[in-house]
């Protein structure tokens, strides 16, 4: 049920605070499809996980392909989705660290993820598709040992939104920076911000 509430305050976010794009276009779709399915569970749980799956590396390309990027970037997602993986099969094996306090490592990674890219499309596109790729690559690997019951979608799709969330928040601002150090410098003696 996290992910259908996570969904609507995104939505609620991109619909009132967002201009008016094609990568809000998307993103609204990508909710609405993400809201619509989430609650399909008399299919079988793995066919249900490869969907959900699918769909985020779907439509993080989709996003992640609407401007030429440089190669180096492609090779960022690689070497990124198997550094999620990697993290991911850790904190299976080792479950005590997801209960230590600290510092989410999903702000760390969205974090460098706007050292890599500046535009809020691509940044979105690489977290989504950085998620199913490497999240497809840690239940292929559990499912070789015969243990890929421990994979959940919920979390997974909690994790995604979450990130996504963060990231608008950290877009909100850099906007709102960005418009304040705007008006700051057109300002003349005498006059008043409106």
């Amino acid at each position: 049920m996290a992910v259908y509430w996570y969904a609507w305050v995104l939505m609620i976010c991109i619909w009132f605070f967002m201009k008016q794009t094609s990568a809000r276009t998307s993103l609204l779709f990508f909710l609405c499809v993400l809201m619509c399915t989430f609650s399909w569970t008399f299919i079988h749980p793995s066919v249900y996980l490869y969907a959900h799956l699918g769909l985020l590396m779907v439509f993080g390309l989709h996003l992640l392909s609407f401007q030429q990027r440089p190669l180096v970037i492609y090779f960022w997602l690689f070497f990124l989705s198997i550094g999620f993986s990697s993290v991911s099969l850790f904190i299976t094996v080792h479950p005590v660290w997801t209960h230590l306090p600290g510092f989410s490592l999903g702000v760390a990674v969205v974090l460098l993820l706007r050292m890599i890219l500046s535009d809020l499309r691509g940044i979105a596109g690489f977290w989504l598709t950085m998620n199913g790729a490497g999240m497809t690559l840690t239940y292929v690997v559990l499912r070789l040992y015969g243990r890929e019951g421990v994979v959940m979608t919920a979390p997974l799709l909690v994790f995604a939104l979450k990130g996504l969330l963060i990231l608008l928040f950290v877009h909100g601002l850099r906007t709102l920076k960005k418009n304040n150090a705007g008006a700051g410098k057109s300002k003349y003696k005498g006059d008043a911000y409106a």
